[in-house]
């Protein structure tokens, strides 16, 4: 179960997890029961939720992600220096995220150092292809994903 603060005016989104088949019939999602959404707790103005759904639904705050997916990128020549840095350390964060995932398990799945995974997320460091392929396949993604505006 997945727990969130949400204070006034904020909310969440339920939706497919990018590796879904669309197609599929949508029983699938409910084989495991319904999405349940708890209220656990009441402080000021802050809620705080539970939220238990099938793996296959990603549970999103807005705050975090609130375009998903990532638009198109833009053209190569419309990048200034070291804004790929900065397009691919959000994107890596914001799929992170999406997956409910700590940095450490990321790491773990890409059979990166967390160091490593840390520096790519706050676009600073060396970044070789084969770190970013293990990124990419680690979350399901291809590495374009990783590199869209």
């Amino acid at each position: 179960m997945l727990l969130l603060f949400r204070k006034p005016g904020q909310s969440i989104t339920i939706q497919p997890a990018p590796e879904v088949d669309l197609t599929a019939p949508l029983g699938t999602v409910f084989e495991n029961g319904p999405i349940q959404v708890r209220v656990n707790r009441i402080i000021e103005n802050e809620v705080k939720l539970g939220i238990q759904a099938h793996p296959d639904l990603m549970i999103l705050r807005e705050e975090i992600s609130p375009n998903y997916p990532p638009a198109p990128p833009p053209s190569p020549s419309g990048l200034m220096e070291g804004q790929i840095r900065t397009i691919l350390a959000r994107n890596i964060s914001h799929y992170r995220h999406a997956r409910q995932w700590s940095a450490q398990q990321l790491a773990e799945q890409a059979n990166l150092p967390l160091t490593t995974l840390t520096a790519m997320e706050q676009g600073i460091g060396t970044i070789t292809l084969d770190d970013l392929d293990r990124v990419a396949l680690a979350l399901g993604i291809g590495v374009a994903e990783l590199l869209r505006e």
